[in-house]
């Protein structure tokens, strides 16, 4: 490893400690030997200058992945890892495969003591594999990487969600209006382009913003959190208690279309109410 140097992704200050040595970005390699530290790391890729540069069709050959970068600057592959003695069978079969590591929690000894990586079970350089690829207890993330273990979105704590809606005669009062541009503006103005509609439109986007947070994360299904919306005047009703699973559209087509025209505000009765769909619905999970 004499002509070798060290890359650690990171900022300046990124750095990894192997057999009780530190290494950051920029250090030489010369002083190790790569038997010694390439086992003690695991799966991992090393980088080469672009193969492009060496022979046609280099950078498309089996255990090379070229690193974009801007034109008329060096070029460089990741490539894997070649150097086969003195390694044994079961460790060269290990350098063969993918070094992503699953990003979840449970699998950081910092937070989750005693835990250890799940690495994806692909071979390095793989292309980005399809929901179809996933283990029957496992997952396969947004990026294609597939996992032994669980979808980490699918672990996240969960909530229950109350609101209680204002649908007095105050209400109707148009200095403020809902939102304009969104999947439901039509639908809302129809009825209720006033403070109300405001309340709904507002309600509506977080909605949205749950949804897409749990599909971004690889999440089946819609959601995991519970809604529970009360809506108020002088008189209160439930609209819907622990409801989970309902899209944004179909919370929204459930609620009232509009405030009333005379109606008072018993915050009283309202927050009794919450109070006890709070007692009723309420669990430890959420």
């Amino acid at each position: 490893m004499e002509q070798t140097e060290w890359l650690v992704d990171g900022d300046d200050t990124a750095a990894i400690t192997l057999d009780g040595r530190r290494f950051a970005s920029g250090d030489s390699g010369a002083p190790m030997l790569c038997s010694l530290f390439c086992k003690s790391m695991g799966r991992h890729v090393h980088i080469s200058p672009c193969r492009a540069d060496i022979e046609d069709d280099g950078c498309r050959e089996e255990g090379v992945e070229h690193i974009p970068s801007a034109p008329g600057t060096k070029q460089y592959d990741w490539i894997t890892h070649r150097f086969k003695d003195p390694y044994t069978n079961t460790e060269q079969a290990e350098f063969d495969l993918c070094d992503r590591r699953c990003p979840g929690e449970e699998h950081d000894p910092t937070i989750n003591p005693g835990a250890g990586p799940s690495m994806c079970m692909l071979p390095l350089f793989h292309p980005p594999a399809s929901e179809e690829r996933a283990p029957v207890h496992g997952h396969v993330s947004p990026d294609g990487h597939v996992y032994e273990c669980k979808n980490p979105a699918a672990l996240r704590r969960s909530f229950h969600i109350y609101f209680a809606i204002d649908r007095s005669g105050s209400m109707r009062l148009t200095d403020c209006r809902p939102l304009p541009n969104t999947p439901a503006s039509r639908r809302i103005v129809q009825n209720a382009d006033n403070r109300f509609g405001a309340a709904l439109s507002s309600i509506y986007g977080f909605w949205l913003a749950r949804e897409g947070a749990q599909r971004g994360s690889g999440t089946a299904g819609v959601h995991k959190d519970a809604y529970t919306v009360i809506a108020f005047d002088h008189e209160t009703e439930v609209v819907y208690s622990n409801d989970v699973g309902s899209t944004a559209d179909q919370l929204l087509d459930r609620l009232p279309r509009d405030a009333t025209e005379d109606g008072g505000t018993n915050f009283t009765d309202t927050l009794r109410l919450l109070q006890r769909e709070l007692e009723n619905t309420g669990a430890s999970e959420r």
